[in-house]
């Protein structure tokens, strides 16, 4: 494996980052994932192309560049794609122009290391302060499969660290305490009005709420 650091890069597709989810349905294989968003032709784009070109000279020798020639365009064979597309075959929202680095780690391996900015506090998912379209650090290794399920160029995610937020994938911004304000200060119970206890004010309306829908 080869280590290559990434930084201020959008991220997407962290669902199971963690969480790990079965790879399909039922064959146990349990793993976390995520995919970084890679501006073509930056430092970060070339950082990650030199590593991919030393694992695959390491594994395939002078056979390297016609290996990668093959699997290059094939999502399960290769980790790096341009402009990566959905079942439907349209390029996925937010990857317009850009390199995608796709990233799994077997659950056996351990949660990925998810900080906050400052590079100490760790982030859990229920802190919202992390989702699909963060801007990111993150360090991934970088490996040739080789043998009975290769050849192909996988990577695996290390750590990551939170840069900035950014607007979310989808249009759907995660929730945030900042949304709501205190009703709390200076007010009774009373202020509030009569507290619901179950059941109905008028016997007449103890009826089924559904009638007249159905």
């Amino acid at each position: 494996m080869s280590k290559v650091k990434v930084s201020n890069v959008r991220i997407a597709f962290i669902k199971n980052l963690w969480t790990p989810t079965e790879f399909k349905a039922g064959d146990g294989k349990f793993r976390h994932g995520a995919t970084f968003l890679i501006e073509k032709d930056s430092a970060n784009d070339k950082a990650v192309r030199a590593e991919i070109m030393n694992v695959a000279t390491a594994a395939w020798n002078t056979n390297a560049k016609k290996i990668l020639a093959d699997i290059v365009t094939n999502n399960q064979k290769f980790c790096y794609l341009f402009e990566k597309t959905n079942k439907e075959g349209d390029v996925n929202e937010g990857f317009e122009g850009m390199m995608s680095l796709a990233s799994n780690r077997g659950a056996r391996k351990g949660p990925v290391l998810i900080v906050d900015q400052d590079g100490r506090t760790v982030l859990t998912e229920n802190s919202g302060r992390l989702y699909g379209g963060c801007y990111v650090n993150a360090t991934i290794d970088i490996w040739a499969q080789t043998g009975e399920f290769g050849p192909a160029i996988r990577a695996v995610p290390i750590g990551i660290q939170l840069v900035e937020q950014g607007d979310a994938f989808s249009g759907a911004p995660p929730a945030s305490l900042d949304d709501f304000e205190d009703l709390t200060d200076g007010k009774g119970a009373d202020d509030f009005g009569p507290v619901y206890t179950g059941g109905s004010p008028d016997p007449k309306e103890d009826r089924d709420p559904l009638a007249g829908f159905i």
